[in-house]
């Protein structure tokens, strides 16, 4: 009892899904008061409808409402007032941001003018963004949106927001006139339906004969810019309007309307036209339909739904409502029953091929529950069903051909997939091996992938994307064996080509099971076979050729540590080789390269990269008859001195250790070795651990450097310097043994232990290279107090001094300036100062001195100055012309002269009261 009532349920669900029958799940209640003439579906389901209804349900909406996918009435979408009564709404697009344009015969929306035409915000409220001005001056019967987000609207007006438009125009997103669409004089009589491709072209028709001045009949297809697409046949081929059309997956187009032959050829109200706007002739229509269509609706897998005026199809009545074959034959499958009882206006498939249709009648099949608006079920139920596979034993990696029958909706887009189950025919982790891309029954070109394990219980089904459908297994236990790969045998010696693969569970005809084959084409080399000593072929492939030839470095080489870096290597010589390969490993970073050279022997510098005190294993391979045998002899380890090791070459001369520099500028100088592109030399200052450059290093391309060099360097100091090489493409070195080494010391003062004549004696010290100023610090010994003056020159005097006290022991030490840096102090030495001295012995009136220095010059010139009044100075070039004159108020001090003249010999006069001096001074 139980299994009856299954089976009643099962054929209940089978009866209830039957195409063409009323979906009883969606429910409308009251439904829609009047006729729908226009809908949209969006994304999410919802559906708006419009036409000439003014309550859905019960519930006030004007011409326009939205419902939920199950019928009911959907709150959210609440227009204020919509459309004034005795308007309606005939066509609507959906933008893809959700806002909808509507169409038709109306003045107003909500209270605000609109003629004809508006947009809708997704609550049902307008758009006042959307500015057609004063819009069409006729009711508009079509709309469509181009990829750019344009419209395109025809119907029967003859002008928009003032300016003329016959019929059809291009509206910008705003609203407003495209001007850029090139319709010229547009159609003679109205638009009725219209449509826009993939690539923006527009099929236009109506009741029109020519478009822009030439003659095109009822139907025409136009350019994304308002041209006519003169690839689409022109002329008047049918012989009356076109009110609707639909263009089918293959682009042939279906057009429904008034007229009764198409091109001469009988058509009675609807026809199928090619690509190019010939006639159809595969499309037989029979007497066709007794009265118009309004709507088509061209399905995925090719059939073609069709509603509006007529009771009739070919003869067979169909009231209001037939699909039809892709042939044109009427679709017995689809039952209608009674049909409409009045004009279907739309209709359109949802997402889930479910068919609504909107029209004026109040019954369907009998049924008055969905009255203006019924959903009917477009298709059979979907299944999915692979039949038995050819064949039932498989290998990992074979390609098949799933075949599968579909029935029921699918969308264009839908991809059917082949899935393999578990090796117990289980599809919890099914695996997908092919892919097809189809709406209708067909093959999937798939392939067993070659990681499965071999099992006995495998199946195959197939399912579907859109809609989602699982479909039944192939029915049957499927085997799939171990697959493996065979190499290609073509000298037919039993051994494989390791580069010639092919998978399988059988060897194919030319392949083995083994890659161990070195040669392919030759059937006396294979592992087998004997090898020929000296013929320079590897004949058992072993990698290896004429075996027994081995050579190394000459074992009185081996483990020795080179006396010079370029000394020659040998290998021990093999009668008849033309040639040597020398393997080198560096053994601190394993890097390997290869030296082939004629004889047998090589240096170590003849290497791409080579590095000092480095120990490297070298390994010799033998070439016979100008073949490689493939094999090495033992290795040997060579040592390339340590010249950054204790005593080796890489440090500072020995004579120059531990010693006093003759002067700052002596070159400091290491072994110039062989190979080395760069000297890197460290230099620590020892005696001034805290300053700012304490370690400096420099690279030179030369075995020496000396001390100017540095960014900082000076007298009196102790350096350690270090050196490390690097070979041209090597690494550095360790840095090598440290040496120390001084540099001259500053020298006191010549007048150590006397007393000092006058306060303008020159107290001087040695002048030395290099030095920018000199640093004298003087001590008064009685009170400790000292004071430093700082001079460009190597002399002071006493009376440069803020105060010196006759009588009195000074002491003096000298620090010198080199790179914006002062050295240590001298030792200093005492002296002491003149019976004469005053307190301020800047008020005691110095001897009349005058000094050039340096001389000669190549800048300018300074002149140490000691007088007790003003100096007049005049300058005298060679021919005697007096170049330049002056007053110098300085008294004790320094100024500079020369800057501004060219280079020569000049004779200055100097004269400070009754006393004169002459300099004569060189410019460089």
């Amino acid at each position: 009892m139980k299994k009856i009532t299954l089976l009643l349920l099962l054929f209940t669900a089978v009866v209830l899904a039957q195409p063409g029958l009323i979906d009883a799940t969606f429910s409308t209640g009251l439904g829609p008061n009047s006729a729908v003439v226009a809908s949209v579906t969006q994304p999410d389901g919802k559906i708006v409808i419009g036409g000439a209804f003014s309550t859905y349900n019960g519930v006030a909406r004007s011409r326009i409402a939205r419902i939920n996918p199950d019928g009911s009435l959907d709150s959210g979408f609440n227009p204020i007032s919509g459309l004034p009564n005795a308007e309606e709404i005939y066509t609507m697009a959906l933008q893809p941001d959700g806002k909808i344009i509507i169409g038709g015969f109306f003045s107003s929306y909500d209270g605000v003018a609109r003629n004809h035409i508006a947009r809708i915000n997704p609550d049902g409220t307008l758009d006042t963004s959307f500015s057609p001005g004063t819009g069409a001056n006729n009711y508009i019967a079509s709309v469509a949106l181009q990829s750019d987000g344009k419209i395109i609207a025809g119907g029967f007006f003859t002008s928009f927001n003032g300016s003329p438009r016959n019929r059809i125009v291009r509206l910008n997103p705003d609203g407003s006139i495209d001007n850029t669409f090139n319709m010229g004089s547009g159609t003679n009589e109205y638009v009725y339906t219209v449509s826009v491709l993939a690539d923006d072209k527009i099929y236009v028709g109506g009741g029109f004969t020519t478009y822009n001045g030439v003659n095109v009949g009822h139907f025409t297809r136009l350019n994304p810019d308002g041209t006519r697409d003169t690839s689409f046949a022109a002329g008047t081929p049918g012989n009356n309007s076109v009110l609707t059309h639909a263009v089918q997956p293959d682009g042939k187009i279906v057009i429904g309307g008034y007229f009764t032959t198409y091109v001469g050829n009988s058509r009675p109200r609807i026809a199928r036209l090619n690509v190019n706007g010939s006639l159809d002739s595969t499309f037989i229509v029979g007497t066709g339909l007794n009265n118009y269509p309004l709507t088509m609706v061209a399905q995925p897998n090719g059939k073609i739904l069709v509603g509006g005026a007529f009771t009739t199809y070919n003869g067979t009545t169909v009231n209001r409502l037939v699909r039809l074959n892709s042939d044109g034959s009427r679709d017995t499958g689809f039952t209608t029953g009674s049909g409409l009882s009045d004009i279907a206006y739309w209709s359109a498939f949802q997402p889930d091929g479910k068919l609504l249709i909107g029209s004026a009648a109040t019954t369907y099949n009998g049924n008055s529950s969905y009255p203006y608006l019924v959903r009917l079920n477009g298709y059979d139920p979907n299944s999915l069903n692979a039949p038995s596979i050819l064949g039932d034993t498989f290998c990992q990696g074979e390609s098949i051909s799933v075949n599968y029958v579909a029935t029921g909706y699918y969308a264009v887009g839908n991809q059917f997939t082949a899935q393999l189950s578990d090796a117990a025919g289980s599809f919890v982790s099914p695996i997908s091996i092919g892919t097809v891309t189809a709406t209708d029954s067909g093959s999937i070109p798939a392939v067993i992938p070659a990681q499965v394990p071999p099992g006995t219980g495998y199946r195959i089904r197939v399912i579907s994307s859109n809609l989602a459908t699982t479909g039944a297994d192939n029915g049957q236990d499927l085997t799939i064996n171990q697959a493996q790969t065979f190499y290609a045998d073509a000298d037919e010696d039993g051994f494989g080509d390791a580069s010639v693969t092919v998978l399988g569970c059988e060897a194919p005809a030319g392949y083995v099971g083994n890659s161990d084959d070195c040669n392919d084409q030759d059937p006396d080399i294979n592992p087998s076979a004997s090898e020929i000593p000296g013929n320079g072929i590897d004949e058992n492939c072993n990698g290896q050729t004429d075996e027994g030839f081995f050579s190394q470095i000459l074992p009185s080489q081996c483990g020795m540590t080179l006396t010079n870096i370029g000394s020659t290597l040998g290998a021990v010589s093999v009668a008849g080789a033309t040639g040597y390969r020398f393997e080198v490993t560096n053994q601190s970073n394993n890097a390997i390269q290869i030296l082939d050279r004629v004889g047998p022997n090589f240096a170590i510098t003849q290497l791409p990269v080579y590095d000092y005190g480095t120990t490297y294993s070298v390994r010799v391979q033998v070439q016979m008859n100008n073949v490689w045998t493939g094999y090495y002899g033992v290795a040997c380890l060579i040592l390339t001195p340590d010249v950054a090791g204790p005593g080796g070459a890489a440090q500072i001369a020995g004579s120059q250790c531990g010693a006093t520099l003759a002067s700052v500028s002596t070159l400091i100088a290491t072994t110039s070795l062989p190979g080395i592109s760069t000297y890197r030399f460290r230099i620590t200052d020892l005696t001034d651990q805290d300053g700012p450059n304490q370690v400096q290093v420099i690279d030179r391309g030369l075995h020496w450097f000396s001390l100017p060099m540095l960014t900082r360097y000076n007298y009196s100091t102790s350096y350690q310097i270090e050196v490390a090489v690097k070979t041209a493409n090597g690494s550095f070195t360790d840095f090598g043994q440290a040496c120390v080494i001084s540099t001259p010391g500053v020298a006191d003062i010549t007048l150590c232990g006397a007393q000092i004549p006058s306060l303008s004696t020159n107290i001087s010290t040695a002048s030395l290279l290099g030095v920018t100023a000199y640093r004298f610090e003087v001590t008064n010994m009685q009170t400790l107090q000292s004071e430093i003056l700082d001079r460009p020159i190597n002399w002071f005097r006493l009376n440069m001094l803020s105060g010196v006290d006759p009588l009195t022991t000074y002491r003096v030490r000298v620090a010198v300036e080199t790179k914006g840096e002062f050295s240590p102090y001298s030792q200093g030495c005492l002296i002491t100062s003149p019976a004469a001295a005053r307190q301020d012995s800047r008020e005691v009136a110095a001897q009349f001195q005058a000094v050039a220095f340096p001389n000669p010059f190549s800048q300018s010139v300074n002149i140490s100055l000691s007088a007790a009044s003003q100096v007049n100075l005049l300058a005298y070039d060679m021919m005697g012309r007096l170049i330049d004159s002056k007053t110098i108020d300085v008294i004790d001090g320094d100024v500079q002269w020369g800057g501004q003249v060219p280079s020569g010999v000049y004779q200055l006069i100097l004269r400070s009261g009754s006393e004169t001096k002459v300099l004569r001074v060189i410019k460089r």
